[in-house]
């Protein structure tokens, strides 16, 4: 049976695409990525925030707008498509600044970091909570661009979600793969995604289920993604009335109950 939430949520999402990073480290497909999820999004009422190309400071303000904005209740979809870092057993978000990195001692301060935006957006009481995390990238500093000799920060640990909570990477914990497309737009994991999000009634579960076992096959699974969820409630992105079924509603005790059909819709309440 559907969760009330799938028939009372605000649906909001914040989608935030880096392409054009400094020093050599440039993306192709992040920006393409959130236009066109934001436009399937727009299609089954999600509220759609975006963010382009961001540096450090506007990054922290698009996401604090963002959370503000949250309401006991709503569902929450986050996606990140750039480069994503881990250092001591920490993991961030890069922003395009990110030629003023000179060593891993400045990720705390000139990158964001994931952990804060997760709890942020938790301590506002969403129902659900979707993380999707694709930026499991090979990652050097700027300065050792040119070196043969370099670190790799790029991908992530794992992440342990929190109750009501989805983490999804692109690629493995711990791995990385490179700026792929299928499609010469999107990268792997989103030219997938796009395909199966505004599906009516397929569980967020089951949707990125499939999601995962087609980036495998199509990559003979050198990159097979990573997920963790405690979502414990049936939660659909696109969730529609199917004809000849019951749905109800709790509104101030008295329960609603609503028939559909496909001639007409009956609605009886009950004290």
């Amino acid at each position: 049976m559907a969760s009330s939430l799938d028939n009372v949520s605000v649906k909001r999402a914040l989608l935030i695409g880096n392409n054009r990073y400094s020093q050599g480290n440039r993306l192709e497909y992040c920006i393409n990525n959130v236009n066109d999820l934001q436009n399937k999004l727009e299609t089954i009422d999600f509220q759609v925030t975006t963010g382009f190309d961001l540096i450090c400071e506007d990054f922290d303000s698009i996401v604090e707008d963002f959370v503000k904005d949250i309401n006991p209740g709503d569902l929450i979809l986050f996606l990140f498509s750039g480069y994503g870092i881990h250092s001591n057993d920490q993991n961030y978000f890069v922003p395009i600044d990110d030629n003023q990195i000179k060593n891993s001692e400045m990720f705390e301060h000139r990158t964001v970091n994931v952990q804060t935006i997760i709890d942020m957006i938790m301590n506002r009481r969403p129902s659900v909570s979707i993380f999707l995390f694709d930026c499991s990238r090979p990652y050097r500093l700027s300065n050792q661009i040119t070196s043969t000799n370099f670190i790799d920060y790029g991908g992530f640990n794992p992440i342990q979600p929190l109750t009501n909570s989805l983490i999804f990477f692109s690629c493995d914990a711990n791995k990385t793969t490179l700026d792929k497309s299928t499609n010469g737009r999107n990268t792997i994991f989103l030219y997938y995604l796009l395909q199966y999000i505004d599906q009516p009634n397929l569980p967020i579960d089951e949707l990125l289920d499939i999601v995962s076992d087609e980036i495998t096959n199509e990559t003979n699974h050198q990159q097979s993604p990573f997920k963790v969820s405690l979502i414990r409630k049936n939660i659909h992105f696109n969730y529609q009335i199917q004809p000849g079924k019951y749905q109800h509603f709790n509104i101030h005790s008295k329960i609603i109950f609503f028939f559909v059909n496909r001639n007409q819709s009956k609605t009886s309440i009950i004290n």
